[in-house]
């Protein structure tokens, strides 16, 4: 996935249009990342394994598409038990967190959506 997520944001042109979709698992750590969840991703080495948001938007960021589009369709399941950045208070719904670590991201940029 990081590959190709590589490939496509180095070999986009400005008129491009990028849309990354994902679903599946995604689950905030116990840093208070969030991390989408691949076929390998192992609950103990989350940040190895899975998909960090920050890394993708990091590689969106250095993308010379003037279009993108962020698709996340991750549910919060299987087991895995979400915790707060201290790891004292469990996180009921951490999808308002990630909306709005999206929105600021699009307020930086014209065409992020």
């Amino acid at each position: 996935v990081r590959g190709s997520l590589r490939k496509i944001a180095t070999s986009a042109k400005p008129q491009d249009t990028v849309i990354f979709y994902f679903s599946g698992h995604g689950i905030i750590d116990g840093s208070a990342r969030v991390v989408l969840c691949l076929q390998d991703t192992h609950k103990d080495n989350l940040g190895a394994t899975g998909l960090t948001l920050q890394e993708l938007l990091q590689t969106l960021e250095t993308c010379p598409a003037q279009q993108q589009m962020v698709w996340l369709d991750a549910c919060h399941s299987g087991g895995m038990t979400l915790f707060s950045a201290k790891g004292d208070k469990k996180i009921e719904s951490p999808t308002s967190e990630l909306v709005n670590l999206l929105r600021q991201r699009a307020a930086k940029s014209k065409g992020f959506y």
